[in-house]
């Protein structure tokens, strides 16, 4: 989905910019300061597709609710017009009333 597309790297930002400045302000050695922004952030992208992906699951099946909804309201109204049509000219077996 278009709206969902962006998630994944976002979280994976906010996390690594997170994780960045704590880990630069503690004074980690460089070496070991890159290794882990670059799990987390390998880390955090992973999440951020799976939240992604879950996200995309709940719309698509709210979308496919409201669709059935739509459907069985029109049947119901496509229903309900050939009731009335059948109610508007009724066809009887008995003779016309003198």
């Amino acid at each position: 989905m278009k709206q969902t597309k962006l998630i994944p790297p976002f979280v994976m930002l906010a996390a690594t910019a997170a994780v960045a400045v704590v880990t630069y302000l503690r004074d980690f050695p460089f070496g070991n300061w890159l290794i882990l922004v670059f799990g987390v952030m390998l880390l955090f992208l992973f999440i951020g597709e799976v939240l992604r992906q879950i996200i995309e699951y709940f719309v698509g099946a709210n979308e496919r609710k409201e669709l059935a909804e739509k459907e069985a309201r029109e049947a119901e109204l496509s229903a309900q017009e050939g009731n009335t049509k059948e109610e508007e000219n009724p066809i009887s077996d008995l003779p016309p009333d003198q």
